[in-house]
């Protein structure tokens, strides 16, 4: 066990959670092949007053991609397929671009596929609505799209529907749902007796928590959804007793016939066409914290959050399981590594003292073209970005007066001057890459000018019509207020919209690009 000095710490990062009248969370530390500490924080159901323990069993979203991975990988040991075979092999359906996406492609992120929760998304389907969808039906609308993101292996953009698509191909291989397979030759040959695809609404799940969204100052709300279309991408419910066991067999394998080369395997990342290595496997992420090698994955769907990483060298690894969207796990399974680990990191970002005033050069919107809206904004002394609204406001952790990090890995900013000695624009680091976010501008169009863009544009590909309309002398998509930031181009905090005219200068339409879609055109009505 651990020290107990060490367990008041970890104890004090969850202790907000640590209520009666909470959600919370379950955390296991894992050091040198045993769970060296365990604990669950908060309530697993507040209709019933059930505690959470480590043995309470929660949804683990997008961690489920390494299991769904997995099943790929014993396929091809199996010699069942191949990581280089084209995906409309086994799935014929599937629209042919006139080049080839592979199966590698799917499982790297690299295969320029659209995203279907963001398409579902902006049809105007909630999580409900879009967990309810069956398969085949989520399928066609991946199978709709006209065109794809970029040229398959050029880029690299985080997709669920290739997963999706992965589940579909195991389906028409073996003849088996994910559920049965992964049961068959992964669950049952490492003891995971908790953990399993859940495919259906009906399954009694035993020892679960339920997921929750906060209602203001008023408690909680239930956060409902189903259990139907997120097999492959998600779908996967555990706990944190059943996750040390696979997290085990990534030091001792017992799957398959391939021993610890099908760990390696699993753990090499993808490349691009032009040799460029990306940072994501088989389902994890390979990063690196404070200078030290992470394997890692987050996951988050309803009201469910959940964590894990892993330090290999020092045989160390955090899992957190949520059941609350307000908990943000990555962060503290990283503070927990700090708390063990610190005297093996290199602490390159010391918090810098910085004068609080000087946020007021940097507070503002800037726009991405891949996020839309970007916020740098204050709290209190505190400098916070929030970039789109799939993702909270983040507190940015002074480096120098102008250099700062986020509270993930490997996440820095760095805010830069223009020629009037303005800070126009901040760099974004992100696993290796640099991209120059722009302040916009505040000019605005006249009254006049707006009214070109008014009226509806209808999707194709999605069958759906957003109505483009004037409010208080803006333009509003969706009630989302349209932001220009340049001739036709217009951002919101959830999509960049490009308008494209004819040669007569009237406007055909717009391109739309959100989180996992890039170029999705609307015709203009």
């Amino acid at each position: 066990m651990i020290k107990e000095s060490f367990a008041e710490k970890v104890d004090e990062l969850f202790k907000q959670w640590d209520k009666p009248d909470t959600p919370g969370c379950a955390v296991a530390i894992i050091k040198d092949g045993k769970i060296v500490y365990k604990k669950g924080y908060g309530m697993a159901d507040l209709e019933h007053n059930i505690s959470i323990t480590s043995k309470t069993i929660f949804s683990v979203g997008s961690i489920s991609k390494q299991f769904t991975a997995m099943c790929i990988l014993l396929l091809v040991e199996q010699k069942k397929i191949s990581l280089g075979d084209d995906i409309r092999k086994y799935l014929p359906k599937f629209p042919d671009y006139g080049q080839k996406i592979a199966i590698r492609h799917l499982i790297h992120h690299t295969s320029g596929i659209r995203d279907y929760a963001s398409l579902l998304s902006l049809k105007g389907m909630n999580t409900l609505e879009m967990t309810n969808l069956p398969m085949h039906e989520t399928l066609s609308i991946i199978f709709k799209q006209r065109e794809l993101n970029f040229t398959p292996g050029d880029d690299i953009l985080y997709c669920n529907s290739g997963y999706l698509m992965l589940a579909a191909i195991i389906k028409n291989v073996t003849g088996k749902t994910l559920r049965e397979f992964a049961e068959e030759n992964i669950f049952k040959p490492l003891g995971m007796k908790n953990t399993n695809f859940i495919d259906d609404n009906k399954y009694i799940i035993k020892d679960r928590a339920f997921g929750y969204i906060p209602n203001g100052k008023k408690g909680y709300f239930n956060a409902i959804i189903s259990h139907r279309n997120w097999i492959g991408p998600g779908g996967v419910y555990s706990n944190v007793e059943d996750l040390f066991l696979w997290d085990q067999n990534y030091y001792n394998n017992k799957l398959g016939k391939g021993g610890q080369d099908l760990i390696k395997t699993m753990q090499t990342p993808g490349k691009l066409n032009n040799g460029e290595q990306v940072n994501y496997a088989f389902g994890l992420a390979i990063d690196k914290y404070k200078e030290q090698k992470i394997i890692l994955h987050s996951g988050g769907t309803g009201g469910y959050n959940a964590q894990y990483i892993s330090f290999p060298k020092y045989k160390f690894s955090v899992i957190i399981l949520a059941n609350i969207r307000s908990v943000m796990p990555e962060p503290l399974a990283n503070k927990i590594a700090e708390i063990f680990l610190e005297r093996f990191f290199e602490l390159e970002h010391t918090k810098f003292s910085v004068n609080p005033k000087i946020f007021q050069y940097y507070v503002g919107k800037y726009q991405s073209d891949s996020l839309g809206i970007v916020s740098i904004s204050r709290k209190n002394n505190d400098l916070m970005i929030q970039a789109s609204l799939r993702f909270p406001a983040l507190k940015l952790i002074a480096g120098s007066e102008t250099s700062f990090i986020l509270e993930y890995p490997n996440l820095r900013i760095t805010f830069q001057k223009d020629e009037e000695n303005i800070y126009s624009e901040f760099i974004l680091y992100e696993q290796g890459k640099e991209s120059k976010i722009k302040r916009i501008e505040s000019s605005k169009l006249v009254l006049e000018e707006l009214k070109g863009y008014v009226g509806g544009y209808y999707s194709e590909e999605i069958d759906h019509t957003y109505t483009l309309i004037i409010k208080n002398d803006s333009l509003y998509i969706a009630n989302f207020e349209m932001v220009f930031a340049e001739k036709d181009k217009f951002l919101t905090n959830w999509a960049i919209l490009r308008f494209k005219r004819n040669n007569n200068g009237n406007i055909e339409g717009f391109n739309l690009n959100a989180w996992g879609v890039r170029n999705l055109w609307f015709k203009r009505k």
